[in-house]
């Protein structure tokens, strides 16, 4: 921990904070933060079936093996929309620690229906997946989030696109990216299937033709999971305990003043300058969490 994180602990604080394998000794009474780490399994009793779900998670591993095999020249990349986080008027505050534990399974919508007027923030996940890992969940690599306004942009196709070319000009994934001085020329896409993400869908298809164009790639493919199942996907693993955390959580949409009004019994953005005021602030606080 002292050599990657740069946190130096003694010896007797790290004796208490490594659950000891027999619970009634005297050092195991002084044990707290118990917190048994290793990979999240995926409840599949949470899980809806699907007649494709076998083609698709053979899919998945194919293009998993195909990375694993020609891991200098390609970028693997597991994307998702996570939950929605509300804008409104926030009661308490709440904190929380980011740790997944083996006894927290991966449970969550594939989707999040907002209620309200667009007044949501959307947090756009990407998990860059170092391909020469040989671990059967490839998950070791970097992440990168977008957090965006459902009001005033949304998720639509070309915004994951700009997300991407946005990865391949930052520095620090260009250990991910890059090869050689260039841009890595054969691009894997994991992803849940959703409507913005689909390869099956035309307006998706030419998004992800002017990406293959921008970037002079040689190979494209995009992946999807069955409907019902994105928990397989490993960004959906990697983010489950903070998107669980993240949907209990109310953020100030009315920190510059009030930017809404009542037009025909609705509250609508009468102030668009101000509203992307609330927005960028509620924003920053999403971020500082």
């Amino acid at each position: 921990m002292e050599e990657d994180y740069r946190i130096f602990m003694g010896k007797s604080t790290i004796q208490k904070y490594l659950q000891l394998r027999h619970s009634g000794i005297k050092e195991a009474q002084l044990h707290h933060h118990p917190a048994q780490i290793r990979l999240a399994a995926v409840g599949k009793n949470e899980m809806n079936e699907h007649i494709d779900e076998h083609y698709c998670l053979a899919s998945v591993k194919g293009v998993k093996s195909f990375a694993s095999a020609f891991s200098q020249d390609v970028v693997l990349i597991s994307q998702d929309d996570k939950a929605k986080d509300p804008l409104g008027i926030a009661a308490v505050e709440k904190t929380f620690k980011t740790l997944q534990t083996a006894n927290e399974p991966v449970s969550v919508p594939d989707h999040d229906f907002p209620k309200g007027a667009k007044h949501k923030l959307i947090p756009s996940v990407y998990l860059v997946i170092n391909p020469s890992n040989t671990n059967d969940s490839l998950r070791s690599g970097k992440m990168r989030i977008f957090v965006r306004p459902e009001y005033f942009l949304g998720t639509p196709c070309e915004t994951h696109m700009v997300d991407l070319v946005k990865i391949t000009e930052e520095e620090s994934f260009h250990e991910f990216t890059y090869h050689d001085g260039i841009v890595k020329p054969i691009w894997c896409l994991l992803t849940n299937g959703g409507p913005d993400k689909n390869p099956r869908f035309l307006a998706n298809i030419m998004k992800y033709v002017l990406l293959f164009k921008k970037l002079d790639l040689d190979y494209l493919t995009v992946r999807t999971h069955a409907l019902g199942q994105s928990a397989y996907n490993p960004v959906e693993r990697s983010m489950a305990s903070l998107s669980g955390k993240l949907a209990g959580i109310v953020f100030n949409a009315f920190n510059y003043g009030n930017h809404l009004g009542n037009m025909n019994g609705q509250s609508t953005i009468i102030d668009k300058k101000l509203a992307r005021k609330n927005f960028k602030h509620a924003g920053d606080h999403l971020c500082e969490i």
